[in-house]
């Protein structure tokens, strides 16, 4: 393991939020072929926070796949000794049979161990081309993200999904069942996180859908969606302490098209559920040995 670096973020009021001494951390990995937001990205990590006692970050990166944000969570483990826990939002790129290319380019260098892989891509054009936005942050002329890495993408946006219901449609019942095939990403999953701490608690969520993005019934991806499910559950259940939450199934909140920005994107009220859910679930975990 490299050593670790200090960093320090100017926060508002003279305070500042100190990172690589001593972190209580609570990652949220989302991971979907979508470039517009995603199923983990809105929900708040000062609120997960405030309800459980940890420290979250939002580790989102829209328009990605299952490779690229397991880079990104390997990079994570590797660089903080003391996890307080990590929160996955599996989307359904989760449940395909072959992992493809990125959907958009990804920065592995970025995560790189490797010193000269790291400098070499530095000075890479594409790197060069962004470094503007730095500089104008460094001016004071483009607003900051917040620290914790959290974006609301219903800010700026008016709802304005009003879905036509296909007539003669019922969804699959696409609860969980025990995997009969295997899935790439899953397997990743699990090679990943054989580096995490067996203590450290494991929440995983699938995130909800408007019902008509689910399968319908009859559809043979309804049962391959519910193994994958399964896979995943058996991922969280093997570690001392982990959870599934599934929240794509057919029901109240998938009726609703007011719960969503579109099919696939819900809105802050179901966020808050979510959030609450999965602060329940990790107070119910076994303590630590």
């Amino acid at each position: 393991m490299y050593p670790r670096r200090r960093f320090t973020i100017p926060l508002r009021g003279g305070r500042s939020l100190v990172l690589g001494d001593r972190t209580l951390v609570m990652g949220i990995i989302n991971v979907t072929p979508d470039s517009f937001s995603d199923g983990g990205q809105l929900l708040d990590p000062k609120r997960l926070s405030d309800a459980t006692g940890l420290s979250f970050v939002q580790l989102t990166v829209p328009g990605v796949g299952a490779q690229e944000q397991l880079t990104l969570l390997r990079w994570f483990i590797q660089h903080h000794r003391q996890i307080g826990a990590v929160l996955l939002v599996a989307d359904p790129v989760w449940c395909t049979q072959k992992l493809g290319p990125p959907a958009s380019p990804f920065p592995f260098w970025l995560y790189s161990e490797s010193p000269f892989e790291y400098s070499l891509n530095m000075l890479d054009t594409k790197a060069l081309d962004l470094a503007w936005r730095r500089t104008l942050l460094w001016l004071g002329l483009r607003k900051r993200s917040r620290p914790d890495g959290y974006w609301d993408y219903e800010a700026g946006r008016t709802w304005a999904f009003r879905p036509e219901t296909p007539i003669n449609f019922t969804p699959a019942a696409t609860q969980v069942t025990s995997p009969k095939v295997s899935f790439p990403a899953v397997t990743l999953l699990q090679t990943t996180l054989a580096s995490l701490d067996s203590d450290v608690p494991l929440a995983i969520v699938v995130p909800p859908a408007f019902f008509t993005e689910l399968p319908a019934r009859g559809d043979s991806n309804a049962d391959l969606i519910a193994q994958c499910k399964g896979a995943l559950e058996e991922v969280a259940i093997r570690r001392k302490r982990g959870a599934f939450l599934n929240f794509e199934v057919d029901g109240e909140i998938a009726r609703n098209p007011k719960n969503f920005m579109d099919g696939v994107h819900y809105r802050a009220p179901i966020a808050r559920i979510i959030e609450a859910d999965v602060a329940s679930a990790l107070s119910a975990l076994p303590a630590a040995k």
